[in-house]
């Protein structure tokens, strides 16, 4: 309960100093008022919940007890204000490691017990003594993790929520300690800076600018340094903070690993652009700065909760060697799956760059997409339309790239095609990864929409051919409703090879039948209702007969505008789990979703393991 107290005083202190209006002023060398604050609400609800935790437990300070908070209190504030004076001054940067380094003795000093005297051997319950090196290797200890906690300020809006994180992972992790009762200090600590860092969080996403400064960054890397090293929790605080310092502090880690690629395939490497960080890199691709602190933050919560689980289940453990190595493998799997999901959204977040040169088409695993935007692909379909010769617009979805995989009539159809869009997130996802040009993607069912619109504006007419009874003929009438001046020149369901048969017309004649029918016609658009691959296959095998401008499969679109099916909420639709709705709302089309995972599994394998050759003929 008094730790849960510490927590909430010190998130209140923090509340109230950065949204009162009585300190409004920022000095240019000095320190920052959110620093300031955020080193002082540490400071007091610590403090306080020492001295309550002495009255309570003690019988008063008369009656005496340890020191040792109010000691490492002095070092931490002393640290801060060396460093703040060092900028203030514009005194050399190295005096602050030098200080560092002396206050890390100091602490040795005055407190007996604080040097680390043992480490736990990783996966065993042996012990590593440090003998004659302890003190040596506890002050270098203590000067890591503040310089390393320090390095997160260079990423704005993140250092105070990153310290809360870690400070919640410390407290849980002395919660977790069976061995002995630690000092009341690290947990009266840990319990003030994640009440004071978390409360940063909300502010700082709305703040571009928020930044509580090195100053306060250091010193509260010293205090968790203090924490780790009374608590006995040194193997566990460095892992999460190594961890985080390689996510966060390191170059631009996808440039980094394709840099690497790059030069074991004797490629030039471009030594500028690895001197971006994660956020300068993704505010330059045009990613809004709150998302880029979620990421962070989430992040450094991720690499904490696996500090924990390392902690909890390798590091203080007495199971068999072999449950341990199984522990092992499965906590390597979680740091590969979660790098694998960050890195996935830092990219599918990056937009086009301003000056960036964008090809008219890309190759994606086996198959050319057209790495084109909503609006460009609409005015390709306008060009397309004024030319009056056929051009087969593809929409090319997970589905599709996998079946092109199996099937070599429907590759060749795919590579042939005028043009082929990026439908659904996954395709977007699985390009990204290979860091390749496609940022939009352009679904049948938002073409459709664009299509019409522009139809009504320009008089174009439409023929809607395919899905069930009378689905073509409503979703017409619909967008008609919707778009004053659509011409639609006919519509005809998806069975006419039935009927065709019925009149004893083999598949081959009802398809060339139909075609001519729509020639008579002569539509300027056409869209095909029939699924894939079935779709694009009559489109290519009439495409001359019928002798439309553009020809779009479109597979179950128009179920959605005859109100069989609603969309997604856009929310859904942005999350890239459009998918998941659909099953949600028709849970019969499961079974057809299994190329999610599928496809998924193998734009990993692309990733990882370099370009894979489709299976068909070139």
């Amino acid at each position: 309960m008094l730790l849960f107290s510490i927590f909430i005083v010190a998130a209140i202190l923090t509340f109230l100093g950065l949204r009162s209006p009585v300190w409004t002023h920022r000095f240019s060398r000095g320190p920052r008022r959110e620093g300031v604050i955020i080193v002082v609400a540490v400071l007091l609800a610590t403090g306080l919940g020492w001295l309550i935790f002495d009255f309570t437990s003690n019988g008063g300070l008369a009656n005496g007890i340890q020191y040792s908070g109010l000691y490492f209190l002095g070092l931490v504030a002393s640290m801060y204000l060396f460093a703040a004076l060092r900028r203030r001054l514009q005194l050399p940067f190295w005096l602050n490691d030098i200080f560092l380094i002396l206050v890390s003795y100091a602490s040795l000093l005055l407190v007996h017990g604080t040097t680390i005297q043992v480490l736990s051997a990783p996966i065993s319950t042996e012990y590593i003594g440090l003998g004659k090196w302890a003190t040596f290797l506890t002050i270098v200890w203590m000067w890591l993790i503040a310089r390393m906690t320090a390095a997160m300020n260079r990423a704005p809006q993140v250092t105070g929520g990153y310290l809360g994180v870690v400070a919640i992972a410390l407290l849980v992790l002395l919660k977790l300690k069976n061995d002995d009762i630690p000092p009341f200090f690290p947990a009266a600590a840990s319990a003030a800076l994640a009440g004071a860092g978390l409360m940063t969080v909300p502010l700082a996403l709305r703040r571009a600018d928020f930044n509580i400064g090195w100053s306060a960054s250091v010193a509260m890397g010293f205090l968790l340094a203090q924490i780790a090293t009374v608590g006995l929790l040194k193997n566990a605080t460095f892992f999460m903070l190594l961890l985080s310092m390689v996510a966060f502090g390191m170059p631009l880690l996808d440039v980094s690993l394709f840099h690497l690629r790059a030069a074991m395939r004797g490629e030039h490497i471009n030594v500028e652009e690895q001197k971006l960080r994660l956020h300068e890199a993704l505010r330059e691709r045009g990613v809004a700065p709150s998302k880029i602190s979620m990421l962070y933050l989430v992040i450094a919560a991720w690499l904490c909760g696996l500090g924990v689980l390392t902690a909890r289940f390798l590091f203080s453990s007495s199971a068999a060697w072999w449950v341990l190595g199984l522990r092992g493998v499965i906590l390597l799997g979680l740091f590969f799956g979660g790098f694998i999901v960050f890195f996935s959204l830092a990219r599918v977040w990056m937009r086009r760059g301003v000056d960036e040169i964008i090809p008219d088409e890309v190759e994606a695993f086996g198959v050319r997409i057209s790495p084109v935007s909503m609006t460009e692909a609409m005015d390709k379909i306008e060009e397309f339309i004024h030319l009056k010769t056929p051009h087969h617009v593809v929409t090319s979805d997970a589905n599709a790239i996998l079946r092109a995989q199996e099937d070599e009539e429907y590759a060749g159809i795919v590579r042939r095609a005028a043009l082929i869009t990026p439908d659904g997130f996954g395709v977007v996802w699985g390009a990204r990864l290979l860091n390749l040009p496609i940022y939009e993607r352009v679904t049948g069912v938002d073409m459709v929409t664009g299509i019409c619109e522009r139809a009504a504006k320009n008089g174009y007419s439409i023929y809607i051919l395919g899905s069930a009874e009378g689905i073509a003929s409503t979703a017409a009438k619909n967008l008609q409703k919707t778009y004053t001046g659509l011409r639609v020149a006919g519509t005809h369901n998806g069975f006419w090879r039935k009927d065709g048969a019925e009149q004893g017309l083999s598949e081959a004649e009802a398809d060339r039948k139909m075609a001519q029918e729509i020639a008579r016609i002569a539509p300027d658009v056409l869209f095909v209702a029939m699924g894939i691959p079935a779709q694009e296959k009559f489109i290519a095998s009439q495409m001359e007969t019928m002798n439309v401008p553009v020809s779009l499969g479109v597979g179950g679109s128009f179920d959605v505008y005859a109100g069989k099916y609603k969309r997604a909420p856009e929310a859904v639709q942005r999350m890239g789990m459009e998918w998941i709705y659909r099953v949600w709302i028709d849970p019969s089309r499961w079974k057809r979703m299994g190329y999610v995972p599928r496809f998924m599994a193998f734009a990993l394998r692309t990733w990882l393991f370099g370009k894979r050759p489709p299976k068909v003929k070139s």
